[in-house]
């Protein structure tokens, strides 16, 4: 559950008491923080960048994971399926930039 608060609140912590006589904390909320400063012409290209890194995390997962089911099923499926796994890696890499 998220609690929303306002900004002036950075913190919220509980101590308690342990029986042993020490005090323990927990903290309950932490807040965001400041946000970063940037030049607004920039903001963008920025929003790009980042997409274009997760897009490419995204396509290495992908295509591991369609490498190791080729590779299990045949012999050198990996080689033969080669293609065919690029493809559709770049499909749904496409539609993840799109978005």
């Amino acid at each position: 559950m998220q609690i929303k608060l306002g900004k002036a609140i950075r913190r919220i912590t509980v101590v308690k008491a342990e029986p042993t006589g020490s005090a323990g904390a927990t903290i309950l909320y932490d807040g965001q923080g400041k946000k970063k400063k940037q030049t607004w012409y920039l903001r963008p290209i920025e929003r790009l960048s980042r997409r274009l890194a997760k897009a490419q995390i995204l396509a290495g997962e992908q295509y591991l994971d369609l490498h190791q089911e080729a590779n299990t099923r045949k012999r050198d499926g990996w080689k033969k399926r080669y293609g065919k796994n690029v493809g559709k890696v770049k499909r749904k890499v496409w539609k993840f930039i799109k978005r």
